[in-house]
């Protein structure tokens, strides 16, 4: 069965609205690995300015791990993120 089946990923997005910013980065650096065949966990505009809005929560280790995320939503027009 793959992860998807358990709702694993599902639950690891919803996860990155958690009130630690441990178990948000957390949820991070899992969708990034279980995802990477696939480029990584996905980023729209809701998602990165959330964990934009949080960087000041979020550990200097951590904050490194979720600018990781940010080239994949730099790839969307202008347009999009306005």
């Amino acid at each position: 069965m793959a992860l998807n089946d358990y709702d694993v990923i599902d639950q690891l997005y919803d996860m990155l609205q958690d009130h630690s910013a441990e178990v948000a980065a957390s949820c991070v650096c899992s969708l990034n690995e279980m995802l990477g065949a696939e480029g990584g966990m996905a980023c729209n505009k809701a998602v990165l300015m959330h964990l934009l809005n949080r960087i000041a929560d979020f550990h200097e280790w951590h904050q490194c791990i979720d600018h990781h995320a940010l080239p994949r939503v730099a790839r969307c027009s202008a347009r999009d993120l306005r």
